[in-house]
C-alpha cells in the first residue's frame, strides 16, 4: 500500500511540472524598417536606396556573421522592410542611405531641444570665411527661407507629427530634403552600395550586377550635379571632394577601361585639376571647366546633365 501511494505521489508531481511547463512562445522575428519622408512636402519619398547588413550569431572570435546583405528602394509609400529568418539576427551598424537630389536633414528641436517644442530647426553650414562666394547657392538657400546667422544658414519648420529624434532614436522616419548644402557636406554622394555579405551561407538580396550597376548609374548622374551647375564655380576649398565627383561622373562613360586615357586628350584641364595635389598649389575648378567638361561629358555618354 506504500509503494502504491509514493508511486502515486510521484506521479502527480510529475503530472504537475508537465502542467507548469507552458510551451515557450516562438520570438518575433526582427524587422529592419526605414520610411522616408520629404521635410518640405511632409510626403514619403519612393526609390529611396538602402544598403544594410544583419548580423547573426558570434563567431568564436567574438565578431557576428554577417548572415544577409540587402540592398532594397523605398516604395511609393516610402517604406523599406526586410524580415529576419531568425530571432537572433541584428541590423549591423552602419546601413548606407542615397537618394539622388537628396540628403539627410539634421535638425534640432525646438529651444534645448524640448519634447514639447512645436518648430524645429535645420541648419546648413558654411565657413563665415566663404560667406558670399557662391551668390548663386546663397540666393537659393534665401528662396527657400533660410537666414544667414554666422556659420549657419538656418530655417524654422512646423513640428507637425515629427518625433523627438533624441528621444525616440528606433523610430523608423527619416526626413530628408533636397539638396542645399555645400557639396563636401553631403556625404550621400559617396557612399558605396554594392555592401553584400561574402560569408559561407549568407545570401544576399537586390544585390545583382544589374541592380548595382543601376545604382552606379544613379550616383554618377548625382555626381555631375556639383559639377555642373554654375552654384559652384570656384569651389574654394576641399577640392578633394571636387576630384571624387570627377571620377564618379566618369562611371558614365561607355568604357570604363581607358577612361582616364580620353580625359588626358579631350580634356587636359580637368585631368589636371583630378590628378594633381592641391595641397600647396591650390587649384580651383572654375566656370570654363564646368562648361566644357559637362558638355564634353554628355557628349560622350548620351546623358542629359544639369543645365549648364
Amino acid at each position: 500500500m506504500k509503494r502504491t501511494l509514493a508511486v502515486l505521489f510521484m506521479a502527480s508531481l510529475l503530472g504537475c511540472d508537465t502542467r507548469s511547463q507552458a510551451p515557450t512562445p516562438p520570438q518575433p522575428l526582427p524587422v529592419a524598417q526605414w520610411r522616408f519622408i520629404d521635410i518640405d512636402t511632409r510626403q514619403p519619398i519612393a526609390g529611396v536606396w538602402v544598403n544594410f547588413a544583419w548580423n547573426g550569431k558570434p563567431t568564436e572570435r567574438g565578431m557576428s556573421t554577417c548572415v544577409r546583405g540587402v540592398l532594397a528602394q523605398s516604395d511609393k509609400d516610402g517604406w523599406v522592410r526586410d524580415t529576419a529568418r531568425e530571432a537572433h539576427w541584428r541590423v549591423a551598424p552602419g546601413s548606407h542611405i542615397f537618394k539622388p537630389g537628396y540628403e539627410r536633414m539634421a535638425y534640432t528641436m525646438g529651444v534645448g531641444n524640448e519634447a514639447n517644442s512645436t518648430f524645429i530647426t535645420s541648419k546648413i553650414y558654411q565657413d563665415r570665411n566663404y560667406f558670399g562666394h557662391y551668390p548663386a547657392w546663397e540666393e537659393k538657400l534665401k528662396a527657400l527661407g533660410y537666414v544667414w546667422a554666422d556659420h549657419y544658414w538656418t530655417k524654422r519648420f512646423p513640428r507637425g507629427d515629427i518625433p523627438d529624434a533624441l528621444r525616440e532614436p528606433e523610430r523608423p522616419e527619416r526626413y530628408l530634403m533636397t539638396y542645399r548644402s555645400i557639396p563636401y557636406e553631403v556625404e550621400q554622394s559617396f557612399v558605396f552600395l554594392g555592401h553584400e555579405c561574402v560569408d559561407s551561407g549568407a545570401e544576399n538580396i537586390g544585390l545583382s550586377r544589374e541592380r548595382k550597376k543601376q545604382s552606379d548609374r544613379e550616383r554618377a548622374l548625382d555626381s555631375t550635379r556639383y559639377l555642373c551647375l554654375p552654384d559652384w564655380d570656384t569651389l574654394q576649398k576641399d577640392s578633394g571632394v571636387v576630384t571624387e565627383f570627377i571620377h564618379r561622373a566618369l562611371w558614365l562613360m561607355p568604357n570604363r577601361s581607358d577612361v582616364w586615357e580620353v580625359l588626358k586628350i579631350e580634356q587636359p584641364k580637368v585631368y589636371q585639376y583630378a590628378t594633381t595635389s592641391h595641397y600647396f598649389n591650390p587649384q580651383f575648378y572654375t566656370r570654363q571647366m564646368r562648361l566644357e567638361f559637362c558638355a564634353w561629358l554628355e557628349q560622350r555618354t548620351g546623358e542629359e546633365l544639369y543645365d549648364n
